[in-house]
């Protein structure tokens, strides 16, 4: 038995069809079970018209139906074995009817792939469906089409024919192609409500532009696009449907002559558009129209881009200009200078509301290039609709009916909710794509904001206009101590995400990351991690090494545990900071091999990133409580006489719905939010042990990173740091991961080499003058505080 039967169209084919226009797709039928070859399948196609014509004052309605097929159309009928599955045929048929033809089979006894044959005669076009000149206005046609498939059982069985049905409807769209200017019109949009039925503009709150565009240069006899935009922006939704209610668009050309000091014009004038009954929404839409024109040719042509919500209708709008001689750009007249102007002038109703705009331009005739001698010019067809014109656009926009021509909201809702980070340290969600063909290597570590200085390098840039020459940036400077390894984690992919299978721990862990699994340290056992450790000794480490395989055997992602060594930082915290750092390169084996052999040892930033990489830092920004809107969102101040405050939104949204939306901005938390800052590049990375890590080659003495007196609010850098540019999140002493890019940089600036010439230590408490102590000593002489005194 049969038990589905579609009738589907190709991808490129629409529901709107003119007369002769060809119908593909395909039909599926599904047998749900096997098809004895004594019973036959039938496939029939039967179809429906009905037309309906309104009159343009509405009184008057005719609504015509006719059958397209007196009989049903045997597609194919023939005896087979099917068996249970899903067959698929093409068909292709001219619009609105089909071919009468019995479907051949081929050597297995199934139908032809092709079920419409192309360029087969068709039946002829139903009398209803006929186009006439009164229908032009106001005219409706749909097509169904009926798709019957049937297996027929022979008589001595007792099984019943089963039936299956399939419906298609087209619209059917009239075209006229004589002398008659070009129009197709899209009837399935089109509504003749009047302007009875139309809502007014509302009060405040809503902003109308009107834009109208078209090209500068116009080739002589060939078409002039002339677009039609309309756009309605309502501040707030709880307003009422705005509808455009009539639209007239009429277009001027206007030539003038002088010939010897005496002036001639040649004015032509039509209307482009007239739609006096419309009903087109508009609200919080862009509503586009496209007008065709051929100011000085013989007949004016109209075609809309129908958008997606309704479109205008065209009328008969044949002009029936001449045109002058004078205009011709061809005719060579000694002592004459010819000028020619367009202006396009658009009246626009919303109810009982009404604007007037128009838009002046020059224009250049250019000389056709296929111009015949004798005659006038070939009128070429209108362009496809999806071509766009490559010629400049002139543009003017009409503000109307509201002061707020432009306000884009204040504030990114991108990063909602504003709200207090969960954790203190900076968490990577997101790790480099891992790429067995590289050698093993970590991609992350941590580090501790000391604050910021200035340098100056020579930028290699070629092509800017600042190449090779000298440039002034601010870059921070973030104090990472060695991590210390203590563990492996193992990940295995699970349709869920990644989920961990084990945690192996190394055999001795610091207090100061013992601290990090207490609350109150004072008062604790201090016994984390006793029974782990015997592990590693008992039976030769053999649990340990069981875990190890495991991640070898059934996990993806080998990450390693490591902390800070945060005693050897000015911060008074002894607490240190832990983190999975994902491992790449390699198979899996090497990464767990790799992972293990750095158990209880340290691993510098050097050994993790590069000079003049490009890396990403993550952290927890500077927190500033609880702030007001102005400070928080950036939203503008009210006027000075407002009344109970000026840094406030005046309106929160409407009555209904009854409550504040989550766009709008309001007071609350600011600061102190989870931020990845991408693409910082690396300038230098120091050695804490090197007593010259901030000289360069045009220093004359050794100066170390930390300025005079240190970093506000830090104090000394004693081990590693990198220094990047520009400012990264947080404030002084707060933690931050630094992780490799995602994405592999090939920018210019990303490749640049950067060569420091000067690096500033100057005193960052007021304006610093010296660079290190010798110098400030060799400049002031010896000071009170500087002599010692002995007893």
């Amino acid at each position: 038995m049969l038990e589905c039967l579609q009738i589907v169209l190709n991808k490129n084919q629409s529901r709107r069809y003119a007369a002769g226009d060809r119908v593909a797709g395909h039909i599926l039928v599904d047998t749900g079970t096997c098809i004895e070859s004594d019973t036959s399948i039938a496939i029939s196609f039967t179809g429906l018209a009905c037309t309906q014509y309104q009159a343009p004052g509405g009184s008057n309605h005719q609504i015509n139906t006719t059958t397209l097929f007196q009989r049903s159309k045997i597609l194919y009928t023939f005896p087979f074995r099917a068996d249970p599955g899903q067959y698929k045929w093409h068909f292709e048929f001219c619009f609105p009817s089909h071919c009468d033809r019995q479907i051949q089979k081929n050597d297995n006894g199934l139908p032809e792939n092709e079920v419409f044959p192309q360029g087969y005669a068709c039946d002829p076009l139903p009398p209803s469906l006929a186009e006439s000149a009164g229908y032009k206005t106001g005219y409706k046609a749909d097509v169904d089409y009926e798709l019957e498939a049937s297996v027929q059982y022979p008589d001595w069985a007792t099984t019943n024919s089963s039936r299956v049905t399939a419906n298609l409807s087209l619209v059917y769209v009239p075209s006229h192609d004589g002398p008659e200017p070009y129009y197709r019109y899209w009837l399935q949009e089109q509504k003749f409500l009047g302007s009875n039925n139309s809502s007014s503009i509302p009060g405040d709150g809503s902003a109308f532009q009107a834009r109208v565009t078209f090209p500068t240069v116009y080739v002589h006899g060939q078409w002039l696009l002339v677009y039609l935009s309309i756009v309605h922006d309502a501040r707030q939704r709880h307003q009422a449907q705005v509808y455009l209610t009539s639209m007239f668009v009429t277009v001027i050309a206007k030539t003038e002559i002088w010939v010897d000091g005496q002036r001639r014009e040649f004015r032509t004038e039509t209307d482009a558009l007239r739609a006096p009954n419309l009903r087109l929404p508009v609200s919080k839409s862009d509503l586009t129209h496209r007008l065709i024109q051929d100011p000085w040719g013989t007949a004016v042509r109209g075609d809309g881009l129908p958008p997606q919500e309704g479109v205008p209708i065209f009328g008969r709008n044949a002009g029936g200009l001449k045109v002058p001689s004078q205009v011709c750009p061809d005719v060579r007249i000694p002592n004459i200078t010819v000028t020619h102007k367009l202006r396009i002038r658009a009246t626009l109703s919303f109810g009982d509301k009404r604007f007037k705009f128009e838009k002046t331009g020059d224009l250049e005739i250019l000389a056709p290039m296929d111009r015949k001698e004798n005659g006038p010019p070939a009128i070429a067809p209108p362009p496809s609709p999806d071509i766009t014109p490559s010629f400049a656009m002139q543009e003017t926009e009409v503000k109307m009916s509201h002061r707020k021509y432009e306000a884009p909201r204040h504030g990114s809702l991108a990063y909602l909710p504003r709200k207090r980070a969960a954790r203190h340290r900076g968490k990577v969600k997101s790790f480099p794509k891992d790429d067995p063909k590289k050698p093993v290597h970590l991609t992350a570590t941590m580090g501790y904001k000391a604050g910021m200085t200035t340098i100056v390098r020579d930028l290699d840039r070629p092509g800017a206009k600042m190449h090779k020459k000298e440039v002034v940036e601010a870059v921070s400077v973030i104090e990472s101590p060695p991590l210390v390894a203590v563990g492996i984690v193992g990940y295995i992919e699970t349709p869920r995400g990644l989920r961990s299978l084990t945690t192996v721990w190394a055999e001795h862990l610091s207090d100061e990351l013992k601290r990090r699994f207490y609350k109150n340290w004072y008062k604790s056992k201090k016994k984390a991690f006793t029974r782990y450790s015997k592990k590693s000794t008992e039976a030769g480490g053999a649990s340990v090494t069981r875990e190890l395989e495991r991640i070898k055997k059934y996990c993806t992602v080998v990450r390693v545990l490591a902390h800070t060594q945060i005693r050897k930082t000015p911060l008074k915290q002894k607490k240190a900071h832990l983190m999975e750092i994902q491992v790449n390169g390699g198979a899996v084996a090497d990464k767990v091999e790799f992972a293990h052999g750095l158990f209880e040892k340290t691993f510098g930033v050097d050994s993790i990133f590069e000079q003049n990489e490009v890396i990403d830092v993550i952290g927890v920004t500077r927190g500033h409580g609880f702030n007001g809107v102005t400070s928080r969102w950036g939203t503008k101040k009210l006027p000075r006489k407002t009344h109970k405050g000026l840094r406030k939104v005046a309106c929160i949204g409407a009555w209904h719905p009854n409550h504040v939306q989550w766009t709008v901005a309001r007071a609350g938390q600011m600061g102190y939010h989870h931020r990845t800052s991408v693409n910082h590049k690396i300038y230098r990375i120091g050695k804490g042990d090197d007593e010259g890590n901030a000289s360069t080659e045009f220093d004359v003495s050794k100066k170390t990173i930390t300025p005079l007196g240190g970093f506000v609010r830090y104090g000394e850098v004693k081990n590693d740091f990198v220094i990047v540019k520009g400012s990264v999140p947080g404030t002084k002493k707060r933690v931050l991961t630094l992780r490799k890019t995602l994405y592999p940089q090939v920018s210019r600036k990303a490749l640049e080499k950067i060569d420091l010439k000067w690096i500033d230590t100057s005193s960052k408490f007021g304006h610093g003058a010296y660079q290190t102590p010798a110098e400030k000593r060799a400049f002031l002489g010896t000071l009170k505080k500087d002599l010692v005194t002995t007893v």
